[in-house]
């Protein structure tokens, strides 16, 4: 999270209304150096969850910097899966079983995607699903790891398999350098429909901006090559 008072008791409310059900499960907020009353909000849920738990950082850093911290955090407490949110004001119950429901499938990495049947998109000017969407193409036939919608930050990770790695991107490019190592690592990968509503107050991670395209390309090109 960052910055965000207005959605943040509401996200966290909906999604202990599902994890409550889930054995074993727990909701990780990172806050990355907000300047609102994001904070002083989060401290006050986790004394209503027991378990919620908080990292902090004290300026922001970017979504890079917030998945590393994340993940080092989950892997160093013996998490064997983290599914990665982005806030929004009601997180529903079927954006959380849908994943849960794949773990005893065995996959190693699970991502959301808006490019399958069941799947649907509001929000987003029309050019922009569109670029989307070619973009991803051409990143699914590099990859080619049997999933759609690369970009996504919406993916559920079997832990064990980013344990040892020093990620380097701070920014979205995250995303490529982890499918990249996953690919390397021979994970398993399956993608289920998701529906995606843009919030115009959000950082919405889901774009892809021109300082990431190099980074993207690389990392396409560089799978290219694993057998």
């Amino acid at each position: 999270m960052h910055n965000d008072e207005k959605i943040a008791e509401k996200c966290i409310d909906s999604v202990m209304e599902v994890i409550k059900n889930v054995k074993g499960a727990e909701l990780l907020i990172l806050d990355d150096g907000s300047t609102d009353q994001t904070p002083f909000i989060l401290e006050k849920m986790k004394q209503k969850y027991r378990s919620l738990l908080l990292l902090n950082h004290k300026k922001q850093k970017g979504y890079g910097v917030a998945v590393q911290s994340g993940t080092y955090f989950a892997i160093r407490e013996g998490f064997d899966y983290c599914l990665y949110l982005e806030p929004k004001p009601a997180i529903l119950p079927r954006e959380i079983t849908s994943f849960v429901e794949t773990i005893p499938l065995g996959y190693d990495c699970v991502k959301a995607s808006r490019y399958m049947t069941k799947s649907k998109i509001s929000g987003p000017p029309a050019y922009k699903i569109a670029l989307s969407a070619i973009i991803n193409s051409l990143v699914s036939f590099s990859f080619r790891i049997g999933i759609k919608d690369c970009t996504n930050v919406i993916r559920m990770i079997r832990l064990k398999k980013l344990r040892g790695l020093k990620f380097k991107e701070n920014d979205t490019s995250i995303i490529f350098e982890e499918l990249y190592y996953l690919k390397k690592r021979q994970s398993t990968f399956k993608e289920i429909p998701y529906s995606v509503t843009e919030r115009k107050d959000s950082l919405n991670y889901n774009h892809i901006y021109p300082k990431n395209i190099l980074n993207l390309i690389t990392y396409s090109f560089k799978s290219l090559f694993i057998l």
